[in-house]
């Protein structure tokens, strides 16, 4: 995982944590509301955010899986292009200098 994803997934995960938090911080600082809505069955309804977000997790996560593994296989693509660039250079078919540079192109590509 690159260092943008874990960005995304640590803004998204501190997200989550703090909605929780206040989900069931909420009673206590704000004293109107009833504690009768915190009992009974599944904690009085309470629960069905949390399985949403659960389900929302989940499927966030079957999507990531299925783009990364999409972009594994470009990744496999930059490598077999820097061994054909490598190729073209032990044959003498490019020089040092058109090597660094198309070599340098693939690399921002990714």
């Amino acid at each position: 995982m690159n260092k943008k994803n874990w960005i995304w997934f640590l803004i998204i995960g501190s997200a989550v944590v703090l909605l929780l938090v206040s989900w069931f911080v909420a009673p206590l600082l704000f004293p109107t509301l009833s504690y009768s809505m915190m009992y009974g069955h599944m904690i009085g309804g309470w629960m069905m955010p949390f399985g949403m977000l659960g389900m929302g997790a989940f499927w966030i996560f079957v999507i990531y899986m299925l783009f990364r593994s999409f972009d594994d296989h470009k990744g496999h693509h930059a490598d077999a292009t820097e061994q054909h660039l490598k190729d073209r250079l032990a044959k003498g078919e490019i020089s040092i200098e058109e090597y660094e540079k198309l070599l340098k192109t693939i690399r921002e590509d990714r």
